[in-house]
């Protein structure tokens, strides 16, 4: 019973901090877009970010904001997740090689996770939370 009453303390813990973190991404970066859901379960951070800059500019806040979600998820060891979402045709693929270089997997083939539907997640922190 004590041990449901820590995990369970850790879930709400997280929940606020997740909070703080979206809140104050989305003061400092005005124009953004951001959803933050966490499942508790599986230990994945699902994420969407939509900013309207020019793309220079874009790609700087972008690059500010995932470094934010990633150390957070460094930090209580979940899995990052994300569908990237492209208004244009080319874009999809463009967006799946930064996802890539930014240490993201595609999930599918053999490194498809069973318990993930969105189509990029993080390698980090992946082994402990599907087994």
């Amino acid at each position: 019973m004590k041990l449901e009453a820590i995990k369970k303390e850790l879930r709400h813990r997280v929940k606020k901090e997740l909070t703080k973190l979206e809140s104050t991404i989305k003061r400092l970066y005005k124009p953004v877009k951001l959803e933050l859901n966490l499942d508790n379960k599986k230990s994945i951070l699902n994420f969407t970010c939509l900013l309207n800059y020019s793309q220079a500019r874009a790609d700087k806040q972008k690059k500010a904001i995932m470094k934010l979600l990633v150390n957070f998820a460094e930090k209580h060891k979940l899995i990052l997740a994300t569908n990237p979402i492209s208004d244009l045709s080319g874009e999809h693929k463009r967006k799946l090689i930064a996802y890539r270089r930014a240490g993201f997997m595609t999930n599918q083939g053999k490194n498809k996770i069973a318990g993930i539907r969105q189509s990029v997640y993080s390698k980090k922190h992946t082994t402990n939370s599907t087994t």
